[in-house]
């Protein structure tokens, strides 16, 4: 009988430890969220487009983070022009299948946020997109929670934030 009980507790328990883990759906909850904003700059070319990136803790407690100078913040761009969806400039796309955004080739520098503080990142658009020609551009930033274990991941998208580049005006006389 001692060992009915005890078969019967163990039972019990590995029970419990399986119910506890099925309520884990092994993704996280974001923790953060992302706005942007294009910044304007005197003596800047009309055709540079750099994006202020606040990401804002949202969770409970301190939010830690390592990043690197090869990929300030780990974001992602996607830019749409004219309603299609721009590919990168052809380095970008040859530097990513080097794998040169994987690692890190620069000095690590660990951030820490409170709840409800932010940390702000520049990203200039046209190192990776050309955003010369006329017409209207759409750019949204992403972040992924967890790069590293992308099974646990979850995309955070910002804003998107609309830009208009004019027709170049004409330098003949009329």
């Amino acid at each position: 009988m001692k060992k009915l009980e005890s078969f019967f507790v163990v039972m019990m328990f590995a029970l419990l430890a399986i119910v506890a883990t099925a309520q884990v759906d092994g993704t996280s909850e974001p923790g953060f969220n992302l706005s942007i904003l294009i910044l304007h700059r005197g003596g800047v070319s009309q055709n540079t487009h750099t994006l202020e990136v606040k990401l804002t803790n949202t969770s409970n407690e301190m939010r830690r983070e390592t990043f690197c100078g090869n990929n300030p913040g780990g974001y992602s761009l996607m830019v749409v022009h004219d309603g299609a969806l721009m590919e990168e400039r052809e380095e970008v796309q040859t530097l990513r299948k080097q794998g040169r955004f994987l690692g890190c080739y620069g000095v690590k520098v660990l951030r820490r946020s409170q709840p409800g503080q932010y940390v702000t990142d520049e990203l200039e658009v046209n190192d990776f997109y050309d955003m010369s020609k006329p017409g209207t551009y759409e750019i949204t930033v992403s972040k992924e929670t967890n790069p590293d274990h992308p099974e646990k991941s979850v995309t955070v998208k910002s804003n998107t934030l609309t830009v208009v580049v004019p027709e170049p005006e004409s330098s003949t006389p009329n």
